[in-house]
Parts: structure tokens; C-alpha cells; sequence
């Protein structure tokens, strides 16, 4: 298969999609992908300025990296559109990786709608897709943006895809006065593929099992490997949870902790305690940290360890004084019952005589 293009997304194997990835630095070499980012950004920029605009989200890779992209560009809110036909697992993994200002609406399609549209549930031309994709995200789209007053709505369209984003340019404007933008429109399936977040420095796969069961997954290009991606939101805070290889903070035991519903490795004082250390990369920073995670609050606050190593001198500190504090103690009853045995002595003697 050597390094050769990817075709129509409709058409593309799995196995393509791997090899894309396993030779991504032939197909895009970085000064290119780093060159096309720069002028998308400066793009977004330019055509949104003085406008409210936000990103339609939908955990796709194009939107993954849509969002990023418009990140850099000043733009954080986004709207996800679902309908109550969406699987379980697919709902779980928003819940899980969705962006900190996602707001998610519901246009309310289900069963028993399904049942009087048999023909959506899975489209056989693309005619009735198009019906289906202004059915729900398009109606779903047209309430946020009227709920918000935007501007413009950006979407992760591309003509790679086959999708419409305009007659002569990548923004348009429907009948009901929603104006959506395409910024990646002349992205090819292998730039959307080998884009990396400029903090984290990781290249996001979509992999499938056997099962049908989709995640995303961090591709490791020194071994050609995947690790999967697991990203957790606490308020403003973003964490990518990682292995640990540094030292474990003294007295702190290894165990398994779910947050999210998703099982992390962890490192806790004692198994019933409410608090517990997780390790992780910042996506804001980039940088990586011990963190400790509050269950009950759902919250975290990086793990301080000079300030910790204080508070246990301190602590080293007060039970000595406390060791001295009993000593002395014990050592003045002493001394005061010696005195009292021996005045007793004394005054004994003392009757005797007389």
C-alpha cells in the first residue's frame, strides 16, 4: 500500500486508515502541517472578528481537531446535537472527552419516530442523509444559534468528504439565516490525521475493536503503537491521565479508582480514604503533575510536594515535641513522688523518735 492517498471517506478501509497513519510524516511532513494550521488560525480569526461565533461539535476527528484549531483562534463555546437514538457508549464517551464549554441539545427523534421514518435508520443515498443531517443538527444548530445570538457557526466540513460548504467559498448562509463556516474545507483526510495539539503533542486516532466499540486513541509514532486516550474535566481544569514512573509520595499505596465511570490508576494513603492521587498532563500547559482528587467534591488540586514534605516535618516536629512534652512530664511525677515517698519517710521517722 506504500504511502498512497486516502480516497472518498465512504470508501476508505480501516486498514487504510492504519497504514495513513504509520506512514503520516511521508504524507504531511510537519513544516507543511505546521504551515497549514498557521494560516487556517489566522483565517478563523480574520473572518470571525467582531463576530460571535462557536464550533459545532461532534467528536469526530474533524471536529476534535476543528476545536483545537479554533481554540488557538480565541473560540472555546460549542454545541453538540443528539437525538435519544444515540448508543449508550457513544453518550458516555461524550460525558467523558467532551470540551469545557459544550452546551448539548436534544432534538428528541426516537424509537417510536424511527419507526415512522424507516428509511433513516440507515440511509441508502445520500439524498436521505442530507435529510437526516437537517433533520437533527441542523434544526439542533439553528436553536443554539438563536439561543446565543450568533454570528456565524463553525463546522468541520471538508470537500475531502464530499460535504457542501458553499457555492465558491467555505461559508454559507441557509434560509433560516444561519451562516456556517467551514475552516477546514481544503483539509485532506492525512492533515486532519497527522494534526497534533501544539500543547500535548499527540496525534488522535478513532480505532474501532472487532466489536464495533469506537475510542480514541493516542498513536506512539517511535513504535508504531496506540494507547488510549482518556481525557478528564474537572470545572476549568483539562487532565490526560498517564502512567506514573516517578516516586511514589511516601506511605501512599497503588490502587484502581473510578472517576467518570472510567477506572484510573491512583495512589491513596489508606482504600476508604475520599482523597487519592492521580497523575496527569495539563492540556492547557502541557505540563504534567501529581494531582489530588477529591471523590466527594469531584474536584483537583495539584499535589504540592515541598508543601507536603513541611506539613510532614512539621508533623515529625510536633511528635517529638510531644515525645519530650511526655518525657517531662513523666519525669517531674517522678521526681514529685520521690520527694513525697521521701518526705513520708521522713515524718515517719520523725513520730518514731518522739
Amino acid at each position: 500500500m506504500g504511502n498512497e492517498r486516502l480516497g472518498r471517506k465512504q470508501k476508505i478501509s480501516n486498514d487504510a486508515w492504519l497504514n495513513a497513519m504509520k506512514h503520516i510524516e511521508e504524507l504531511v511532513p510537519k513544516s507543511e502541517l505546521d504551515e497549514r494550521v498557521g494560516q487556517t488560525v489566522k483565517d478563523i480569526m480574520a473572518t470571525t472578528n467582531g463576530k460571535k461565533a462557536a464550533v459545532a461539535w461532534s467528536g469526530g476527528k474533524d471536529s476534535l481537531v476543528l476545536a483545537d484549531v479554533c481554540r488557538q483562534a480565541g473560540i472555546e463555546d460549542s454545541v453538540l446535537v443528539v437525538s435519544n437514538l444515540e448508543y449508550s457508549a457513544f453518550t458516555e464517551w461524550v460525558d467523558r472527552n467532551k470540551p469545557p464549554k459544550l452546551e448539548i441539545i436534544n432534538t428528541g427523534q426516537d424509537i417510536e419516530w424511527l419507526v415512522k421514518h424507516p428509511q433513516m435508520l440507515f440511509p441508502q443515498d445520500s439524498n436521505t442523509a442530507a435529510q437526516w443531517f437537517h433533520i437533527v443538527q441542523h434544526r439542533g444548530q439553528a436553536k443554539y444559534y438563536k439561543a446565543h445570538e450568533l454570528d456565524m457557526i463553525l463546522l468541520g466540513r471538508r470537500r475531502a468528504d464530499g460535504n457542501y460548504i458553499g457555492k465558491g467559498s467555505n461559508i454559507y448562509t441557509d434560509g433560516k439565516g444561519v451562516t456556517r463556516f467551514s475552516p477546514l474545507a481544503d483539509w485532506s483526510h492525512e492533515e486532519v490525521l497527522a494534526y497534533k495539539n501544539d500543547i500535548t503533542k499527540y496525534v488522535l486516532v478513532g480505532l474501532k475493536d472487532s466489536e464495533g466499540n469506537g475510542n480514541y486513541y493516542i498513536y506512539n509514532e517511535g513504535d508504531n503503537s496506540y494507547t488510549l486516550y482518556r481525557e478528564l474535566h474537572f470545572n476549568k481544569l483539562n487532565i490526560v491521565i498517564k502512567d506514573y514512573n516517578g516516586k511514589i509520595p511516601d506511605k501512599y499505596k497503588k490502587t484502581v479508582i473510578a472517576i467518570n465511570e472510567e477506572e484510573v490508576a491512583a495512589y491513596k494513603l489508606k482504600e476508604a480514604s475520599d482523597y487519592a492521587l492521580i497523575y496527569g498532563m495539563n492540556t492547557d500547559t502541557g505540563e504534567e503533575n501529581l494531582y489530588i482528587y477529591d471523590r466527594v467534591e469531584h474536584t483537583i488540586l495539584r499535589y504540592n510536594d515541598e508543601e507536603a514534605n513541611i506539613y510532614k516535618k512539621l508533623a515529625n516536629n510536633y511528635f517529638l515535641y510531644l515525645i519530650c512534652l511526655v518525657i517531662g512530664l513523666s519525669l517531674g511525677i517522678l521526681v514529685i513522688t520521690i520527694i513525697s515517698i521521701l518526705r513520708h519517710k521522713k515524718k515517719n521517722k520523725f513520730k518514731l523518735y518522739s
